[in-house]
């Protein structure tokens, strides 16, 4: 059933547009959390610490995929804001060409400098053959990532969350029984079931702000669907009432994940790794008491992509990230703060990104209603008395 978001009570439709996006992302995440519950306790640290450390560039090779399938529906959903079915489908065939033309070229090239990576991310020697395998089945599944994260987003664009939460349903479900079986049942390690497991406490981060990244696309689909009706005051209304309610959620999440970090962690490792425990918790505490900055932020990439400015989503992208690299290899080298230095730099990242965002924000608005002022008197005086 297709959602035409240009009309209706504002949040109420934003809000039963993502539902069944976050159901289906909770269905997903909760094969991740089995998956890393299982690898945990049935495999060791190392096993964990392999699929751990893979999260980089597992992260840099899917968000291109997302990010380009996410600027496609963006613009899916201008045109049907806009009724233009001509554009539509031109625009469907254009992109579906580019991003299955770039997953063969990443195919090729994660494949080809495998052996380059543990140089790269440094990991260490008892990690690496582990890590190996689990790379080689994740980069096989990229062809498919592709193919989901299209067909999804043309779906919502037009207004249809439910059919991507059905197909995440079945692919969770499998997931979990064969990782089970893998696991367990034939003791293929980590080569044979770990298909999309991190570390623990980034698994507990990813589950707690995953309703607000998916409120966040929800939102950039409303606010899409309405600039192409050029409904623009319907925007602003939007863009008020979506950051409040990110807010609100993002403080309870926030606070629950702050008193329950010990017990969280203690789900996917034993209480005897007292080290990893406590790191874990450490990290839980630094992350979960910001999640309103990444919360913004996913409201601000939604917001940009929408409105046709895909740059300014890459921009933030790149303050965000590039702050936590450089910041994490300054502070992590500053004896008195060493790895926690690491967990500060996500936060920081996130506020430097959102103060961006909002001030090119307010500028541009602030610019648009000078433009308009100065066409509004331009017209007054060439008007005859």
């Amino acid at each position: 059933m297709n959602q035409d978001l240009t009309k209706g009570p504002i949040i109420k439709s934003m809000l039963l547009f993502a539902v069944p996006m976050i159901l289906g992302n909770l269905l997903q995440q909760c094969y991740n959390i089995a998956d890393t519950f299982i690898v945990g306790r049935f495999l060791g640290s190392n096993a964990l610490a392999a699929v751990g450390s893979s999260f980089t560039l597992m992260t840099f090779l899917t968000s291109i995929l997302l990010g380009l399938c996410m600027g496609s529906g963006a613009y899916f959903s201008i045109c049907f804001g806009e009724r233009n079915e001509k554009a539509l489908k031109e625009g469907l065939f254009a992109s579906f060409l580019l991003i299955a033309g770039l997953t063969v070229i990443l195919n090729v090239i994660v494949f080809a400098l495998l052996d380059k990576i543990e140089f790269f991310l440094q990991v260490p020697k008892e990690v690496w053959p582990l890590m190996r395998s689990y790379l080689v089945i994740i980069f096989m599944g990229i062809t498919a990532t592709f193919f989901y994260n299209y067909f999804a987003s043309l779906l919502r664009a037009v207004g249809n969350s439910i059919v991507p939460l059905v197909f995440l349903a079945v692919s969770a479900m499998l997931n979990i029984i064969l990782d089970l079986w893998f696991v367990i049942g034939l003791n293929f390690g980590v080569g044979g079931t770990v298909m999309a497991a991190f570390a623990a406490a980034v698994k507990i981060d990813a589950f707690a702000y995953m309703p607000v990244q998916d409120f966040g696309n929800a939102f950039s689909t409303f606010i899409a669907q309405n600039y192409g009706a050029k409904k623009y005051d319907r925007i602003r209304s939007g863009f008020k009432g979506a950051m409040a309610a990110s807010f609100f959620f993002c403080i309870i999440v926030s606070a629950i994940v702050w008193i329950f970090a010990r017990p969280l962690m203690l789900l996917f490792v034993d209480s005897s790794e007292t080290a990893i425990i406590f790191e874990g918790v450490r990290y839980l505490h630094i992350e979960g008491a910001f999640y309103c900055g990444i919360g913004c932020l996913f409201l601000l990439y939604g917001l940009y992509r929408a409105m046709g400015k895909p740059e300014m989503s890459v921009v933030l992208t790149v303050i965000s990230l590039g702050t936590r690299v450089v910041l994490a290899y300054i502070l992590s080298a500053i004896p008195t703060i060493s790895v926690v230095g690491i967990w500060w730099a996500v936060p920081i990242g996130w506020f430097l990104a959102d103060c961006t965002g909002i001030i090119f924000y307010l500028s541009k608005k602030r610019s648009c209603s000078t433009k308009a002022v100065s066409l509004f008197m331009l017209l007054q005086s060439s008007h005859p008395h």
